[in-house]
């Protein structure tokens, strides 16, 4: 058993490049999910998993608070933000939904 890192784009949130979706071993499960410090543009994710399986695609979006989350869309977990100069408005809550559809 393993755990693995992966990310997500902010501006997967709007259809800007990064459509959010990852190749993941089959049955890894998402044990925790994140926001780092110093990278303010990307929702980070953990999963745990065992690396002899086959790479199955999976697709992630990225909600932050106050907003709809898409139809067929299963939340996984949500990241704080805090403020850094890069956001002049203060803190951010974004929120991970797995596509199912």
């Amino acid at each position: 058993m393993i755990v693995l890192k992966y990310s997500v784009a902010l501006g997967s949130l709007i259809g800007l490049g990064d459509n959010g979706t990852r190749s993941l071993p089959e049955g890894a499960v998402i044990v925790d999910v994140a926001c780092q410090p110093g990278d303010e543009n990307h929702v980070h994710f953990w999963v745990v998993c065992e690396m002899n399986q086959p790479m199955v695609d999976r697709r992630f979006v990225i909600v932050p608070t106050g907003m709809p989350a898409p139809a067929n869309a299963e939340y996984v977990g949500s990241a704080h933000q805090p403020y850094t100069d890069t956001l002049e408005v203060g803190e951010f809550v974004w929120h991970l939904f797995e596509r199912t559809d």
